[in-house]
């Protein structure tokens, strides 16, 4: 089995309170939020700050590192996008994934040790699992 550092970490960049609020979802499910950063983004945050953060998160160690935003192209989305970009220009391993929804947060929290090459699409269909149109007829 690899070692822990081997496997993603998972940085939920969002609009404040929404990644906290997940986080303690995930504490809720699973009794642990370890494998979490939150990064809470507030309406007047400077933005340049939170992608240095984010920076730092991913280029901390060797580890991979999988970035969840809540909206794309939103301040979250575009602080994650420039750490990103800044990052990979540096060799570090990262994706970004935005739509982010309590079963997208789960999957990822759940399926760490999936082989990488499958674990971002997995995480992004864990989320697309969780919409679902539920037609009552009466």
């Amino acid at each position: 089995m690899p070692s822990s550092t081997e496997f993603p970490r998972i940085v939920l960049v969002m609009h404040a309170p929404l990644g906290s609020a997940l986080a303690a979802c995930v504490r809720h499910v699973y009794g642990d939020t370890s494998q979490l950063e939150v990064i809470d983004v507030g309406p007047a945050d400077i933005s340049e700050i939170h992608v240095q953060r984010v920076y730092e998160l991913i280029c901390a160690d060797a580890q991979s590192t999988l970035l969840l935003c809540d909206l794309m192209g939103a301040t979250p989305f575009n602080i994650a996008h420039a750490a990103m970009q800044r990052a990979r220009s540096d060799g570090a391993k990262v994706n970004l994934i935005s739509g982010a929804n309590l079963g997208m947060v789960l999957k990822a929290v759940a399926d760490r040790h999936t082989d990488p090459r499958d674990f971002v699409e997995a995480v992004r269909d864990g989320a697309l699992r969780g919409i679902v149109i539920i037609e009552e007829h009466h």
